[in-house]
């Protein structure tokens, strides 16, 4: 069984303690007797869609981090050229009580 097919009664993730009923379409735990219908499977189509959203994600957060690279490094030789600009440049403030 998947993630997310355990029982939902009693929690039993056990394939041996999960068996398919005669009509393929409900899940009965052996444990505690609970009858269930399980998640859908995914098709094709759509674990192939889950992928791309992955990758999609996964490439907005390289492009997000190399900005965020560029920017530190910037912010670096701001700083190097001026020091009287670090706690500007890398957002160290000070405030007096």
């Amino acid at each position: 069984m998947c993630d997310g097919d355990e029982c939902p009664e009693c929690g039993e993730s056990a394939v041996d303690n999960l068996v398919w009923d005669d009509d393929g379409e409900l899940v009965t735990c052996q444990f505690c007797g609970y009858t269930y219908t399980p998640a859908p499977l995914l098709s094709d189509a759509d674990l192939a869609a889950e992928r791309e959203a992955e990758r999609a994600t996964d490439d907005a957060v390289e492009r997000a981090l190399a900005i965020k690279a560029e920017i530190d490094a910037e912010a670096d030789e701001q700083t190097k050229a001026d020091p009287r600009l670090d706690n500007v440049v890398n957002h160290r403030f000070c405030y007096w009580h």
